[in-house]
């Protein structure tokens, strides 16, 4: 049997059927053609929520936050010092208009919206980052004047007379965006006791509480500056009013893994101002602090909310509905659950029941420290694709590092290519392997 089927994207695929199997082959404009997958057991895992497959996506692989984050990065550093912080300000001038700190702290997104733990997750080291970035530039003694094409984006514009006030000085400069990346986890310890509360307490348990005040605020509409709120990826989602329906569902089955409890109204209210109402579902083991208003009960978008150990009873609740929702996973706080932990706990209570995982993070640390459980043998290679053969057990595991990630670096890419565990894609090559199609062919 030999089906095509022309996508929107101009692309066509060709359905070979060997077997009892399928290749799925994607041909573009060009005339090149690429194997998305090869299913000896039939075609279940390429219909829309098939049961023998699992998509397990970090935030900031669907979420674009960059300045947004960097944001509330800098608010939360008010909360946190606020004689000190104000102090500076006042020193610069002029800082109702924050935007040079907020794209500075964007150009470092790859340091520090990424890792393991829930604090990297949360987002404390930017807030870290956000008083140092203020305070190198009072050294800067009005050198950038906030002109060209670096000194306008990443310094504020000179005030008044302060350019001949802060004349420059020899031997003082602040550090470079470059010197602050390539040296961030030695800064990140000096600066944790430098910047200590009063002189002697640590700031992290102050800043992991003015995190999630500020990210409270702001689901709360006590903050509704529409920079604060990211945008959402939705090419895991389908429209099916196509075919005569109103909802929106998962193309597959789509887990997002949260950084920390204080994101999940954040989240929710990102899904809402992106696709309208949603209704949500929490698993009946679990609590979280929810902001009602974002929910309404038959939604267009079904939202399921629980733990990574509950994984398989929020699907198995949801096994009759027609459209697939979209189940978002909070750590254990008080266990200190990392990220890496939680892919451990789905792939252990998910595999018997699935053929298939994809893990898509853009934390490096987090996809290196998953290859710890998936055993030592190297990955295979099935349609261009690395996949990880559990031990004991049929279902395969893919590590995916996101190139479309925004705290994605050129030096964490190139490092995901070189690691034959980790498969380096783009936005593109995804959004083919998940939106294909298997056609059936037609009774003659």
């Amino acid at each position: 049997m030999l089906q095509y089927c022309r996508r929107a994207v101009g692309q066509l695929v060709l359905l070979v059927c060997l077997g009892q199997g399928f290749v799925v082959v994607v041909q573009n404009n060009s005339g090149a053609t690429t194997s998305l997958s090869s299913l000896a057991d039939g075609a279940d895992s390429l219909q829309p929520g098939g049961r023998s497959e699992l998509y397990i996506y970090s935030v900031d692989s669907l979420v674009e936050s960059s300045l947004c984050r960097s944001r509330i990065a800098i608010q939360a550093a008010r909360r946190v010092w606020p004689e000190e912080v104000r102090k500076t300000e006042d020193a610069l001038g002029n800082f109702e208009n924050f935007d040079w700190l907020a794209n500075k702290m964007s150009a470092l997104y790859s340091i520090t919206q990424i890792g393991d733990s829930p604090d990297a997750m949360l987002g404390t080291d930017a807030v870290f980052l956000s008083r140092l970035l203020l305070e190198e530039q009072l050294l800067d003694k009005g050198r950038s004047k906030g002109k060209g094409k670096y000194g306008s984006r990443y310094h504020p514009a000179p005030v008044d007379c302060r350019e001949n006030v802060n004349s420059s000085k020899v031997g003082s400069r602040p550090l470079t965006v470059g010197e602050c990346w390539a040296n961030w986890h030695e800064l990140r310890e000096v600066l944790r006791m430098k910047y200590s509360i009063d002189g002697k307490l640590d700031p992290l348990p102050r800043i992991r509480e003015a995190l999630a005040e500020q990210y409270k605020q702001i689901c709360n509409g006590e903050e509704t500056s529409p920079t604060l709120m990211p945008c959402f990826h939705d090419f895991v989602l389908e429209d099916t009013s196509s075919s005569g329906g109103q909802l929106l569902r998962a193309r597959r089955n789509t887990a997002l893994l949260l950084g920390h409890e204080s994101q999940l109204n954040w989240i929710l209210s990102t899904l809402s101002a992106a696709f309208g109402s949603i209704e949500v579902d929490f698993s009946p083991e679990v609590s979280f602090p929810f902001n009602s208003k974002y929910t309404q009960k038959g939604g267009r978008l079904k939202v399921l909310v629980g733990h990574a150990e509950s994984i398989v009873p929020i699907r198995q609740r949801q096994s009759g509905s027609p459209h697939t929702p979209i189940v978002l996973l909070v750590p254990k706080i008080g266990d200190e659950e990392s990220q890496s932990n939680m892919v451990e706990t789905i792939v252990e209570q998910y595999h018997p029941t699935n053929k298939m995982i994809s893990v898509v993070h853009s934390s490096l640390e987090v996809l290196k420290r998953c290859k710890m459980f998936l055993g030592e043998d190297p990955p295979g290679v099935w349609g261009g694709v690395g996949r990880c053969e559990l031990p004991n057990s049929d279902a395969k595991v893919t590590l995916i590092f996101p190139k479309w990630a925004e705290n994605m670096s050129m030096t964490h890419d190139n490092d995901a290519e070189m690691d034959p565990w980790l498969n380096s894609i783009s936005e593109r090559s995804l959004v083919e392997e998940t939106s294909a199609r298997i056609l059936q062919a037609p009774n003659r």
